[in-house]
């Protein structure tokens, strides 16, 4: 099982406009906060191996999805390149199952938001993260803010952009810094 670390955190301070506590912890939160299982629930869902699923994926469908530029309807048209039908019901219900924590995240989190820092979820997901915030309640129960998600933001990452957007929203001012860790 994947472990806590210290993969894709970025700890922003300095801010002009502090929050409560003394950081601003960001997450992304796909296999750093929650475990993706994409990968695993890829074949069994669409009943081909990996390779053969992403030689057929629109990846430009998804990242539109991703972005919210697109809706579900339009990711179900558009989702393979040559048109085939795409069951979106069974691929979420299948992420659903999949989604759980990363072995340790939720001490860490309880630990982090205990001394008072403030939690962030930094994320490229569509609309479907509202199904983990279901599942998991990251912010209900464990503090970590919804803060950018790029279907919300219309923005992904490593975009330029996606990150002077989590910056302003910070209230952290481009000139103070931002490193990852």
């Amino acid at each position: 099982p994947r472990r806590a670390g210290p993969e894709g955190v970025l700890i922003v301070t300095g801010s002009e406009q502090p929050f409560w506590g003394r950081t601003q912890v960001v997450f992304d939160v796909m296999d750093t906060v929650v475990r993706d299982p994409f990968l695993d629930v890829v074949p069994r869902v669409f009943n081909m191996p990996a390779a053969e699923f992403w030689e057929a994926k629109n990846s430009s469908a998804w990242f539109a999805f991703e972005r919210g530029d697109i809706d579900e309807a339009q990711l179900q048209a558009t989702y393979f390149k040559d048109g085939r039908a795409c069951d979106l019901d069974a691929l979420k219900a299948a992420l659903i199952e999949g989604y759980e924590m990363v072995d340790g995240m939720p001490e860490i989190l309880q630990d982090l938001a205990a001394v008072g820092h403030k939690l962030h979820g930094f994320t490229n997901y569509p609309e479907w993260y509202t199904l983990v915030e279901e599942k998991l309640g990251l912010e209900a129960r464990h503090g970590l803010q919804w803060t950018c998600v790029s279907c919300d933001t219309g923005l992904r990452k490593p975009e330029p952009a996606a990150y002077l957007n989590l910056l302003r929203r910070l209230g952290v001012g481009r000139k103070l810094g931002a490193a990852p860790v």
